[in-house]
């Protein structure tokens, strides 16, 4: 079963007008102590909800130049794996965190705390009752898989200890070349390290692809490589997938793993347990050519 832990989170509001002060939630930010990370949400300026909110096309144009920089700023958080501690957090102290000033207009909440076993759960539900469903599109009420991923690793507070995320990897040491691993494990009896990768939606999937195959074809060593993919992504007649993981399978070190229910992943039991049964970080004796 998984854990319950602590998350926090809080709601982003914007102002487009100090007199006025008319507000509109725009934003919510959650964050996982655990895993280091987080997520967020954020309207874009031609969103709907918005429709009878600006006085003028500059107004519009000022939040979608607000908004736009505040997604950088939490974009670069996502990449640092920096958190902070909560309660008690003002506007200076979102700077701080930050690292600039608050966008024009940007108000974030004092963070508040919740237990939960389910991270995307409660996300979910935060967007529900602060934003409203009503002004988010179906293909973004479908979380992606690798947020379904996230969110399931998140959920055992072992695995803070057993699994790295977002390490860049160098296929050779000769190649001034890196690549993004969404996560990395080892096994007791291997002195190599195990990766995770999610296959990706859209135009990427070339570039992965690109990536994964100059993994394997510069690197002799024995690690291995779990692919997580959307079954419906492969099985489909059209598939884009299909072929380029076909290729990559014929690689014995390669594991693919076709999940069929994003919101379940009940496929992924066995690598939960091979994760469980790892090595702790501080243990760890992967080669540094590996992780660049």
């Amino acid at each position: 079963m998984a854990d319950r832990h602590s998350i926090w989170y809080a709601i982003i509001t914007y102002v487009p007008d100090q007199i006025r002060y008319e507000r509109m939630n725009v934003g919510v930010i959650i964050g996982d102590k655990y895993s280091q990370q987080i997520s967020f949400k954020l309207l874009s300026s031609t969103n709907r909800k918005f429709n009878n909110f600006f006085w003028s096309p500059l107004e519009r144009k000022t939040y979608q130049v607000s908004i736009e920089y505040l997604e950088f700023l939490l974009k670069n958080i996502q990449n640092e794996m920096s958190i902070f501690s909560v309660p008690k957090y003002n506007n200076t102290d979102w700077n701080t965190w930050l690292g600039a000033q608050l966008p024009n207009g940007i108000f974030i909440s004092t963070p508040h705390t919740a237990r939960t076993s389910n991270d995307l759960s409660v996300f979910n539900n935060l967007i529900q009752t602060y934003i409203g469903d009503q002004f988010i599109s179906k293909a973004e009420k479908s979380a992606s898989l690798k947020s379904s991923v996230f969110s399931l690793f998140t959920t055992y507070k072992s695995f803070e200890n057993k699994l790295r995320r977002n390490v860049k990897v160098q296929p050779a040491i000769n190649l001034p070349l890196k690549f993004e691993m969404d996560y990395v494990y080892q096994m007791f009896k291997s002195k190599s390290p195990s990766f995770i990768q999610i296959t990706p939606n859209g135009g990427s999937i070339n570039d992965w692809y690109k990536n994964t195959f100059t993994l394997l074809n510069k690197n002799t060593d024995n690690f291995r490589l779990n692919i997580i993919s959307k079954a419906s992504d492969y099985e489909s007649s059209n598939s884009t997938l299909r072929p380029l993981l076909n290729d990559i399978m014929s690689d014995n070190r390669v594991s693919p793993v076709l999940v069929s229910n994003k919101n379940e992943l009940s496929e992924l039991d066995n690598l939960l347990i091979e994760i469980k049964d790892s090595k702790n970080i501080s243990d760890w004796d992967i080669k540094r050519s590996y992780i660049a």
